[in-house]
């Protein structure tokens, strides 16, 4: 939804979009300003999406991690003489919900 800004000496913007605004700083401020402000939205907006994949990153490892130590138990348990099928089960059961949660 358009938002009307009032610039400085009265006058009223009503932007459509970020490009309208950056074509107000344009032709207010001039063409450096308007370059400085898109080079540092770039960076910001990069620097966000770095964030996020780390984050996503750090989330499979962990993942990935659990999976792992679920499938060392349920080996373990069918390494055992006598097989527990109902405990091989259950620690199957939770692996395969790990790995239905991250679909």
């Amino acid at each position: 939804m358009p938002h009307v800004l009032e610039i400085k000496g009265g006058e009223r913007l009503t932007p459509l979009n970020v490009l309208d605004v950056m074509e107000a700083v344009e032709d207010y401020m001039g063409t450096d300003i308007r370059q400085y402000l898109e080079e540092y939205l770039l960076e910001a907006e990069s620097e966000a999406g770095e964030i996020a994949g780390e984050e996503i990153y750090d989330h499979y490892k962990q993942v990935l991690m659990n999976i792992k130590d679920e499938t060392e138990a349920a080996v373990r348990l069918m390494e055992k003489p006598r097989m527990d099928r109902k405990a091989i089960r259950v620690t199957l059961d939770i692996i395969l919900k790990m790995i239905e949660r991250e679909y």
